[in-house]
């Protein structure tokens, strides 16, 4: 019943959502780096075109966003 061994593990995930009219398509990536990043974007607005909703999405009004302290 004693700690032989600790370690910690960081991880990082980015998520992002496209809208575009009816079409909306999400991805997600586990790396920050360019190539991932614009991978993850081509992906979301690949999914966007997949699927199109009944419904027309509306993204609510502009408004200042609180602060996070601690995060990247």
């Amino acid at each position: 019943r004693k700690l032989d061994q600790f370690s910690f593990s960081e991880t990082l995930q980015l998520g992002v959502r496209v809208v575009d009219g009816r079409h909306e398509g999400l991805a997600y990536t586990e790396s920050l780096d360019r190539a991932s990043l614009d991978e993850m974007l081509a992906e979301a607005v690949l999914n966007a075109r997949m699927i199109q909703k009944d419904y027309e999405m509306v993204l609510p009004q502009a408004s200042p966003l609180p602060s996070l302290e601690g995060m990247y």
